[in-house]
């Protein structure tokens, strides 16, 4: 079985608190080892993420990120204070899930903020998925439970919540090797360390 890790590579200090907007490089070795760096070391780094350039569907302009966590500020606090979660962390879990967009629904039955599947909106008694305050409580407590299951681990409980825990379980608690969890962890955990050092909230 390959080992998966995902880690972030130190450079002068944490690759994000200084360099939030500079370009990010990922390295998948021949283990599936995970590597994110602001700098490409060589040819096989590919460019992860772009200075100021939208993720995917993702604005990563700061001007539009705070209009959009700001709107949703005092329900991620009182969510977080709940769940015992950081708020960036809920932010940066809608950011990928949804980019704010409370109506989003996937073709797989996720809805709203926190892209909730019906077994998780069923388990956290979820009456309407598009209500931004039951779809954050509910996503955060799953989320939090994830982190327990996981000893704490958030890349874990990250994947979990994308992959479900049965399936972090199979490959020996480490992300599994699919192609939508080894991206989605990543780019989860760059916006969650973009906004613990930015003002957005």
């Amino acid at each position: 079985m390959k080992k998966i890790h995902l880690y972030i590579l130190l450079i002068s200090g944490f690759v994000f608190t200084n360099s939030v907007f500079a370009d990010i490089f990922i390295n998948k070795d021949r283990e599936q080892e995970i590597e994110l760096t602001n700098t490409s070391a060589d040819s096989s780094h590919e460019l992860f993420i772009h200075e100021a350039e939208p993720l995917g569907n993702l604005e990563t302009k700061p001007s539009a990120a705070t209009q959009r966590t700001r709107h949703y500020s005092d329900i991620v606090s009182n969510v977080a204070k709940k769940t015992s979660l950081s708020p960036a962390l809920i932010h940066a879990l809608i950011t990928v899930e949804s980019n704010y967009n409370k109506n989003a629904a996937s073709t797989k039955g996720a809805k709203g903020l926190m892209q909730l599947m019906p077994s998780v909106a069923k388990r956290f008694h979820v009456h309407d998925a598009f209500d931004p305050e039951q779809n954050i409580l509910a996503g955060a407590s799953y989320l939090s439970q994830l982190q327990v299951m996981f000893n704490g681990n958030i890349t874990l409980a990250l994947a979990a919540y994308n992959a479900g825990p049965e399936a972090v379980i199979k490959y020996g608690s480490r992300i599994p090797p699919y192609k939508e969890t080894m991206e989605y962890v990543p780019k989860v955990l760059y916006f969650y360390n973009r906004m613990s050092n930015e003002d957005l909230l």
